[in-house]
């Protein structure tokens, strides 16, 4: 239970992972984030990185610097904003399906 309490508390802090040529970067602030890919252009970003793991295994791309979205709150919504859908980064498929569902029905029937 300790050890839970440990890492659901360093959850909300940022991380970054340096080891020769590669970088794994948590940030917790969105200004962070856009200043980190500033630096890191070739950076890839993740939320869960099942797809990135796809890639590296079957050997399609070899990222070296990653940019993990999973600390920044409030990048996890799918809205209607002035009659736009607007996604967050981190916005799942079952988010837009319901939002389109009720904004524009025409595209929520195309994601069946």
């Amino acid at each position: 239970a300790q050890i839970a309490s440990h890492l659901h508390d360093a959850a909300k802090d940022e991380v970054l992972i340096r080891a020769g040529e590669r970088a794994f970067y948590k940030p917790v602030r969105i200004e962070a984030a856009a200043r980190f890919k500033g630096e890191n252009p070739d950076c890839v970003a993740i939320s869960g990185g099942t797809d990135v793991g796809v890639w590296i295994n079957k050997g399609f791309r070899d990222p070296k610097t990653f940019l993990a979205l999973s600390g920044i709150s409030g990048i996890d919504q799918a809205v209607v904003e002035n009659g736009a859908i607007v996604l967050g980064a981190r916005a799942s498929i079952a988010q837009l399906e319901q939002v389109a569902r009720a904004a524009l029905p025409e595209y929520a029937r195309v994601l069946y």
